[in-house]
C-alpha cells in the first residue's frame, strides 16, 4: 500500500508540475504488473492504482512508459527510503 501511494503522489507531482512525457519506473513487480494489466488489481490498492491509471491517461500527459526495474538499478531510491 505504501509503494502504491507513493506512485500516486509522484505520478500527481509530475502531472501538476507539468510535465508532459512520464516514465514510471518501478521495482514492485506486483503493483507494475497490475498497472500494465497483465495480472488483476489486489483489492487492496485498487483505488490508488485506479488514480493512477487517471492521472497517466489524462489530457496533460501526451506519453507515459510504466516498465519494471530490478531492485539493485533503483539504489537511489531505496537509499532515499532508508533515510
Amino acid at each position: 500500500m505504501v509503494e502504491a501511494r507513493a506512485l500516486r503522489d509522484g505520478v500527481q507531482a509530475a502531472t501538476v508540475a507539468g510535465y508532459k512525457d512520464i516514465i514510471v519506473e518501478g521495482d514492485n513487480q506486483l503493483i507494475i504488473n497490475a498497472l500494465l494489466g497483465t495480472i488483476s488489481t489486489p483489492w487492496q490498492i485498487s483505488n490508488v492504482l485506479r488514480d493512477v491509471r487517471f492521472l497517466l491517461q489524462s489530457s496533460n500527459n501526451d506519453q507515459f512508459q510504466i516498465q519494471h526495474i530490478y531492485r539493485e538499478a533503483n539504489m537511489a531510491v531505496d537509499w532515499l527510503s532508508k533515510s
